[in-house]
């Protein structure tokens, strides 16, 4: 008899996306805007960060970079504290 070959489980598919999303400061009744990421897994959420920088551009170009390396989420709080790390 023949061994019998597992077929691979297929990776998932990550996709980040960058949130706009209006924060209200502690003690106050202003608003501001931040940017956080939502997380997608084969395109269900998985999770979202909130109010991670102001800074809108940052947050675009790091999402595209996790997009473009297909990064797996567990690596995803190290390279937040990588990219913004000066922040």
């Amino acid at each position: 008899m023949a061994p019998v070959k597992e077929t691979p489980k297929p990776k998932h598919t990550f996709q980040y996306l960058p949130l706009r999303q209006a924060t209200r400061a502690r003690g106050s009744k202003k608003y501001y805007t931040t940017y956080g990421l939502q997380v997608l897994a084969d395109g269900h959420e998985l999770f979202r960060l909130n109010d991670v920088t102001m800074d809108m551009v940052m947050m675009v170009r790091m999402a595209h970079r996790c997009n473009e390396e297909n990064l797996e989420p567990c690596h995803l709080y190290e390279v937040i504290e990588n990219f913004f790390g000066g922040e």
